[in-house]
């Protein structure tokens, strides 16, 4: 083989092997990368703003079925806690922005902390490509735990997981289907 076909062989593997690291996404047990995220009013919040706090990071679409069925009980659950210790950021993946998001939470009736994540580039960065998907992130920002699919708030799993992340444990570094 020629040597600048070498080099371009060598550079595309590094490439791809460079591509692949970054699209890994965020494990449990590892800092999230910090971010900052708008409101639908334009107001903006970061990870860092938050240090402190449990927070839930959950993404989520308005073309998506399940994530429709699971926000309220999310937001009913959060709403339950103590809001100055946890907080709830909902990011919407949706790329048509904020006016339809706003037409949903109108229909639902409730009132949700939703942010933007317009086309899910924070999401990627995390390693979300399934909706909704949770993140739940302990007082210094590792991921301590992460719902994978719809899952039911109201059961008291939720409340031992909560503690758990509040305590700054990390013991189950698998995550979790929402169905587990």
């Amino acid at each position: 083989m020629q040597p600048k076909r070498r080099w371009f062989w060598f550079g595309g593997i590094l490439a791809a092997l460079a591509l692949l690291q970054c699209s890994r996404g965020v494990e449990v047990g590892e800092k999230a990368p910090n971010f900052v995220l708008k409101d639908l009013k334009g107001d903006t919040v970061s990870l860092e703003d938050l240090r402190g706090k449990v927070v839930f990071l959950h993404f989520w679409a308005t073309w998506c079925p399940p994530c429709l069925v699971e926000l309220p009980g999310l937001v009913r659950f959060v709403n339950g806690l103590d809001r100055k210790r946890v907080a709830l950021l909902a990011a919407c993946v949706d790329k048509e922005g904020p006016a339809k998001i706003r037409d949903f939470l109108r229909s639902w009736g409730e009132d949700a902390p939703v942010y933007l994540d317009p086309g899910g580039s924070l999401a990627r960065r995390f390693g979300t490509f399934r909706f909704p998907e949770t993140y739940i992130l302990d007082r210094e920002g590792k991921v301590c735990w992460k719902v994978i699919g719809a899952a039911d708030w109201k059961m008291k799993k939720w409340a031992r997981i909560l503690h758990t992340c509040v305590e700054g444990s990390v013991t189950d570094k698998r995550g979790m289907d929402a169905g587990s």
